[in-house]
């Protein structure tokens, strides 16, 4: 008798653990479910690319499309192009390479070279267009965000035309004015289809005048150098060279004769 009672505990015990068991996975499933439904809240849907696409390739529409990640993760991606903003690069020629299922960021066109609006003019800055040398264009080398060196000729007082620095370290503020690649020093499979005549920089507003009093007297166009992104910036820049002092600072009567343009 006493056995059939323990047998009769056990079963009840065991009905009692399944009971239990059941209400834990119903509980957890509805959990999932409610998280699941949460994170579906706080998705968004970016842009990839298909295939893999070279420097001056056109967009199209169906080079590219969504998937969907959390905003969470979207955030670390940077200016990736959404799917609501697809119009805006269909249509555009890529100023890089790009490879499949790479996400599509803005900067890859040569329509989106401008900075995001996190990175707008600094404070106590200005930003000007200066006209570059397109056979001597850097191509997709030379993008928004970089620094470069500014380079042009010069004949300064009764000295012979040579090359000087203008002015180092200056901060691309965008890129543009595209012109076709006619075959310069940098032609190849490696530089864009388009060789970049004109960029925006970021100087101080009283450089810009001094710049502007170089830039009268210059021979030519100006040249850049790009400066590695990795390096970190020198504690000075966008400042007029002491070499090209004359030009920059010129005296009111009687001063350094100048350069003809």
């Amino acid at each position: 008798m006493a056995e059939e009672t323990q047998s009769i505990q056990n079963k009840g015990l065991l009905l009692v653990a399944i009971i239990l068991g059941l209400v834990v996975a119903v509980v957890y499933n509805l959990h999932i479910a409610q998280v699941k439904r949460a994170q579906s809240g706080k998705m968004v849907r970016l842009l990839q690319y298909r295939r893999a696409m070279e420097a001056g390739d056109v967009v199209k529409a169906d080079d590219v499309a969504s998937q969907e990640v959390s905003v969470q993760n979207a955030k670390a991606f940077g200016n990736i192009v959404t799917e609501r903003q697809k119009d805006i690069v269909i249509g555009q020629t890529l100023n890089q390479s790009v490879r499949a299922k790479q996400w599509v960021a803005m900067e890859h066109t040569t329509m989106g070279l401008s900075l995001t609006a996190d990175q707008a003019v600094t404070p106590g800055k200005v930003s000007v267009p200066i006209e570059i040398d397109a056979r001597m264009s850097p191509g997709v080398m030379l993008s928004a965000g970089g620094r470069v060196n500014l380079v042009g000729r010069f004949a300064i007082g009764n000295g012979p035309e040579q090359t000087y620095m203008i002015m180092e370290n200056v901060r691309v503020y965008s890129v543009g004015g595209g012109a076709p690649d006619t075959g310069g020093m940098m032609s190849g499979p490696e530089r864009a289809a388009k060789a970049y005549r004109t960029i925006q920089i970021e100087i101080d507003p009283r450089e810009h005048l001094r710049l502007l009093n170089v830039l009268a007297n210059i021979r030519g166009a100006v040249s850049v150098q790009v400066l590695n992104r990795n390096d970190p910036p020198p504690e000075t820049g966008g400042v007029v060279d002491d070499s090209l002092k004359s030009l920059a600072d010129p005296q009111p009567a009687g001063g350094t004769s100048r350069g003809r343009r």
